[in-house]
């Protein structure tokens, strides 16, 4: 269930971790970046294969548009 009760706190992360939340269903947001440093964010989204759903034909979120069919190495099948 998403929270939209406005509760926003950042991630407090040391170098070498990551964080996995549901930023699709949770409001979020950052502040803009006044740094001379660029800010970096990866964006994976995983679904296992037997749980997609194709959307409708006019989506842009389709496989081989926004989203791309990736098998799992050998030595994990």
């Amino acid at each position: 269930m998403a929270s939209h009760v406005g509760d926003y706190a950042p991630f407090e992360m040391r170098y070498g971790e990551m964080a996995q939340w549901r930023g699709n269903s949770l409001r979020h947001y950052s502040h803009r970046n006044v740094e001379d440093e660029t800010r970096v964010s990866f964006d994976f989204r995983v679904i296992p294969g037997s749980q997609w759903e194709e959307p409708g034909p006019k989506s842009l979120f389709r496989l081989g548009s926004y989203y791309r069919d990736a098998l799992a190495p050998e030595s994990l099948r």
